[in-house]
């Protein structure tokens, strides 16, 4: 890919698909840690269509957190035939990029209604994130006998 040229994929639209809040305990300590629990990609048959549906948790692996709170996104991206990049050099971890932002204002929007203290969620490091969602699956993968 030329780095000098836009890489001519666009976002094309981004939708709250699930939310899911609630069992909240007042009282509890404001733990939290942001997990990913879902990461599906597609191409549309014509080449011309990806699209990402992503969930998280905020309180994943939590022995006691102070809620629930889980949500995904539908993220759908567009590219041209001459497009600077292809969809092999778009990698998950730019769709979940884009996603932190809308995921920051969901989460700081709706804790501030909670009686709990508001959330802002720090910077991720999104490649940790999939790192995280990835190495159980890895894990598995690699227990598995190979038919042989």
């Amino acid at each position: 890919m030329d780095t000098a040229r836009s890489p001519g994929i666009t976002l094309e639209a981004l939708e709250l698909v699930e939310c899911h809040v609630g069992d909240v305990k007042p009282n509890a300590e404001p733990n939290y840690h942001l997990g990913l629990t879902a990461l599906d990609r597609a191409l549309s048959p014509d080449g011309k269509l990806m699209s990402y549906r992503v969930a998280f948790d905020l309180v994943k692996g939590i022995a006691t957190p102070p809620c629930r709170f889980t949500c995904a996104f539908l993220v759908k991206y567009s590219r041209a035939a001459d497009s600077n990049m292809t969809w092999d050099e778009f990698k998950d971890f730019h769709a979940v990029a884009h996603l932190i932002p809308y995921l920051r204002e969901l989460i700081s929007n709706i804790t501030t209604r909670m009686p709990l203290p508001m959330l802002m969620l720090p910077p991720v490091n999104v490649h940790r994130l999939l790192k995280e969602y990835r190495e159980p699956q890895l894990r598995e993968e690699a227990a598995t006998p190979v038919p042989g």
